[in-house]
C-alpha cells in the first residue's frame, strides 16, 4: 500500500460524538477503527445551507489518551478540529481517510460559530 501525508488543516463545527466499529478482513483479522464526526454548513445557492458531517479518525494513541472520549463528552457542542489527510493506494484503489492532527484535543470548543 502507498500512502502520501498531506499537509493539516482545521475544521469547525458541531461535534456529532464519537463511535467505533470492528472491520473484519476476508483472511479473518479485524481492526478497530475510532472516528468522530463533525458537521459543517454548506452554502447551496438556494438561501439554506445543506448540513454535511465528516468523519476523522483517530489513531490507537489517541484513544489510548481518552481523546475518544472527550469527544463523546463534547456531542452537540462546536469544535474547531485539527486534522490531516492520508492519502492511499491499494491493490489499484485510491482514497483518502482524515485523520486527527497530533494530540487529537480540539483546540476551540462553544456552543456556536462566532
Amino acid at each position: 500500500m502507498n500512502e502520501k501525508q498531506i499537509m493539516g488543516d482545521m475544521t469547525t463545527g458541531k461535534c456529532m460524538g464519537a463511535k467505533s466499529r470492528v472491520r473484519t478482513f476476508d483472511d479473518g483479522g479485524s481492526k478497530t477503527e475510532w472516528t468522530i464526526g463533525v458537521q459543517v454548513e454548506r452554502p447551496n445557492g438556494y438561501d439554506e445551507p445543506d448540513l454535511v458531517t465528516t468523519d476523522f479518525r483517530l489513531s490507537k494513541a489517541q484513544v489510548d489518551a481518552g481523546i475518544f472520549n472527550e469527544y463523546a463528552k463534547l456531542k452537540g457542542q462546536f469544535v474547531s478540529v485539527p486534522f490531516w489527510i492520508n492519502e492511499y493506494e491499494n491493490n489499484g484503489k485510491r482514497g483518502s481517510i482524515r485523520m486527527l492532527h497530533g494530540h487529537g484535543r480540539p483546540l476551540a470548543i462553544g456552543k456556536s460559530i462566532s
